[in-house]
């Protein structure tokens, strides 16, 4: 098990000055990190009806280090309805569980992964997105006016953010309280994360606790070697802010548990959101 080196709240001064530093480039060069909305004119697609139901227990033991094996997992409800949007073929096992507790939202991936990417020493936090990573985004609001985002790699190491639609970042902002872990495993590697509910309920969320729904999304970025010898520096995109890799960039896909129905990837868009709804512990909850 690897931690995340990063520190959260409370995070040392030469992380806060890396994080304003970032936000203050991208607002000098939007075009690295912003495109029109490729449906500007257009009514926005609203969110979906997808539902995933998170367990409500008394009180959740479990403790965050990568393994989501402590017997309180198998209360959880298991979401494998991941694909491809944008590609035909099938994707890769993603196995995804959440608990809520009177503190605490827990969630884990456990995934298949056959080429894990992984940067070996982060520049700052940022460079997550050149690397396999799974993703939660909270909106307040069914338009994406305002959302947060954890994106967590193999290592446990996150990037967390809040935006506003469409692709406005603040990447100084950090979810208050947030603790992630990651293991990598012969064929793959799992996730396992909490965020305080105080946390959330500052953001604007309601108390989650049994009857409450929020609007929320689950993803994956799905990166590949390339192995092909080529040694092309990366093209800038809106999914890589124009970051450079060592040899050439990885081969990107992307998965989600909701079909966004966009021409292209893209996550940050209300279609791509279900609902996270609190449900009350079942008498017999199996896996």
């Amino acid at each position: 098990m690897i931690r995340s080196p990063f520190p959260r709240r409370g995070a040392s001064a030469p992380r806060r000055h890396a994080a304003t530093a970032i936000a203050l480039l991208l607002l000098a060069n939007p075009a690295r990190d912003t495109r029109a909305n490729p449906g500007a004119g257009a009514p926005l697609q609203p969110p979906g009806d997808a539902t995933y139901r998170a367990r409500f227990m008394p009180r959740a033991s479990i403790r965050i280090d990568g393994r989501a094996d402590e017997p309180d997992w198998a209360h959880a409800e298991v979401e494998r309805a991941f694909r491809f949007p944008w590609k035909p073929d099938p994707a890769p096992r993603t196995e995804f569980r959440a608990l809520c507790d009177p503190e605490f939202l827990y969630f884990s991936f456990d995934i298949e992964d056959a080429d894990i990417v992984a940067v070996g020493r982060f520049s700052d936090e940022a460079d997550a997105v050149l690397e396999d990573r799974a993703e939660i985004y909270f909106s307040l609001d069914d338009r994406m006016g305002r959302y947060f985002c954890a994106e967590i790699d193999s290592l446990g190491r996150a990037l967390d953010y809040s935006a506003s639609h469409y692709r406005k970042f603040d990447r100084a902002w950090k979810l208050d309280g947030l603790t992630a872990a990651g293991l990598q495993r012969p064929g793959g590697y799992a996730v396992e994360a909490r965020v305080p509910l105080a946390s959330l309920e500052a953001l604007g969320f309601p108390r989650l606790k049994p009857g409450t729904k929020i609007r929320w999304g689950m993803f994956r970025a799905e990166f590949s070697h390339d192995r092909s010898g080529k040694t092309a520096p990366a093209a800038p995109s809106i999914h890589n802010l124009g970051r450079k890799t060592e040899g050439p960039p990885p081969i990107e896909n992307w998965i989600s548990w909701v079909d966004p129905k966009t021409p292209e990837p893209d996550f940050h868009v209300p279609s791509s959101l279900g609902w996270l709804e609190v449900v009350p512990l079942a008498r017999e909850s199996h896996p």
